[in-house]
């Protein structure tokens, strides 16, 4: 039986859950909760309020996708109905506030995924299944880029989700980081940052994030065993170039990731594991690189 579950957060990312939830194979939506007023959603009803939302409908699972500074609130307020939430990456604001999350989570049994929706980019699950053949991993090299806009977080946006790539392609934690970083004019945000880090399985990184391109890049390069592997997570791309020439591998041309964020989402509903998709704690790892 498909679980009744909510949304909260009527943005962008809200919106692309919305698209997918209307026809879930693993959930019944039954509720959208945004502190805005909007149009009518045909037989799922809006909400203003969350207590209103869930004493009415009492949802059993909720999908979080406001802006991070409202995430520990709404955790807070959530766990007095549910133990299942989904909330988008990232976690929290900062280290203090991923940590308040997750001693919440612990001392009251909740089960909180974090979507890092990369992890399911149809050129990442092509990945994961080429390194499973490989002997050894030596080297990344991560480019992912944007055209600036006035809410841009560069850590928050760009750079925490190529963390979390990081360790879930090399399987190991991050035992070393540094970060240049500069703004340019009157930006008060971050314009560029260079990092480098080592993982504990002597995988060496470079990530490069940049606000100042004309469109969406994200590209990343690897070095193991076999050969080189140049990965397009944009246009859904994989080659390998070996000493033989440059091979095509297959990837899938229709992005469904987060269809299978959901389907994980499912399974951690329902008491198994959490799969490919991130926890409380590795959310917390990730604001501990970088502190």
């Amino acid at each position: 039986m498909k679980r009744k579950i909510a949304i909260i957060g009527l943005g962008e990312i809200g919106k692309k859950h919305l698209s997918e939830l209307r026809r879930s194979d693993y959930f019944e939506l039954v509720a959208i909760c945004d502190k805005n007023e909007a149009e009518e959603f045909g037989r799922f009803e809006f909400f203003t309020d969350i207590d209103v939302m869930f004493n009415t409908l009492k949802p059993e699972a909720v999908v979080i996708a406001t802006p991070p500074k409202t995430h520990k609130e709404i955790i807070l307020k959530c766990m007095k109905y549910i133990k299942n939430i989904f909330v988008e990456s990232p976690l929290a604001d900062n280290l203090d506030q991923a940590r308040e999350i997750r001693y919440a989570a612990s001392t009251n049994a909740l089960k909180i995924a974090v979507g890092y929706r990369d992890r399911f980019n149809p050129t990442v699950i092509s990945l994961v299944r080429e390194f499973a053949k490989e002997e050894k991993i030596y080297s990344m090299n991560i480019i992912r880029a944007c055209k600036s806009y006035d809410e841009l977080d560069l850590v928050d946006d760009i750079l925490i989700k190529d963390l979390d790539l990081v360790r879930f392609l090399t399987k190991s934690e991050v035992s070393s980081f540094d970060m240049k970083k500069i703004c340019f004019g009157n930006k008060k945000n971050l314009s560029i940052a260079h990092s480098n880090l080592k993982t504990k399985n002597d995988i060496l990184v470079n990530i490069s994030s940049n606000a100042f391109y004309p469109q969406n890049r994200n590209f990343i390069e690897i070095c193991a065993t076999s050969g080189i592997y140049l990965a397009d997570l944009v246009a859904f791309t994989l080659h390998k170039v070996t000493e033989s020439g440059r091979i095509n591998l297959k990837v899938d041309s229709e992005d469904f990731s987060i269809r299978y964020e959901h389907k994980n989402f499912a399974n951690v509903c329902n008491d198994e594991d959490f799969g490919e998709l991130a926890s409380v704690e590795d959310a917390v790892k990730l604001r501990e690189i970088l502190k």
